[in-house]
């Protein structure tokens, strides 16, 4: 008998050449659902959509430290451009997916999360990533997915 549900996360990063398409590095990673997040499930599944919000945006960093579940927002100095996600649902996963063009995001890049908001807002979890030195000749796909066991 199972008497817990898990949320699971995994990262896909593509970068890619802003002109040709060219996939110039791929990575799949897998991420923690911080206890924010795990505190947003319960709400969620109650139906309320105001105490801890829900994710909507996705952001980027320059941190490398490890996840922690206590971590509320990314641990880098720089983040950002945080951009809205689009989404989709199949079976028990939802994956979420935003894209940094050829203008957004040019640093060293080393974490990526989930938000409620456009700013501040609830961090659902974080990803180590990279580290990824984006510049103005390339555009950033990250895919997180999060699966219901």
């Amino acid at each position: 008998m199972r008497d817990k549900v898990k949320a699971k996360g995994m990262a896909e990063v593509i970068l890619r050449d802003a002109k040709t398409g060219k996939i110039i590095h791929y990575e799949k990673r897998p991420n923690l659902v911080v206890d924010v997040g795990e505190n947003m499930l319960a709400y969620l599944i109650a139906g309320d959509t105001t105490t801890k919000g829900y994710v909507q945006y996705m952001d980027i960093g320059d941190g490398s430290t490890t996840p922690s579940e206590s971590d509320t927002s990314l641990a880098g100095t720089t983040t950002g451009p945080r951009k809205s996600v689009t989404y989709s649902v199949s079976g028990s996963s939802v994956t979420f997916e935003a894209t940094w063009g050829s203008s957004e995001g040019n640093y060293t890049i080393n974490e990526a999360g989930l938000f409620t908001a456009s700013t501040g807002g609830n961090m659902f979890n974080r990803v180590l990533i990279g580290p990824i030195t984006k510049d103005s000749s390339m555009v950033l796909t990250i895919r997180i997915t999060i699966t219901f066991e």
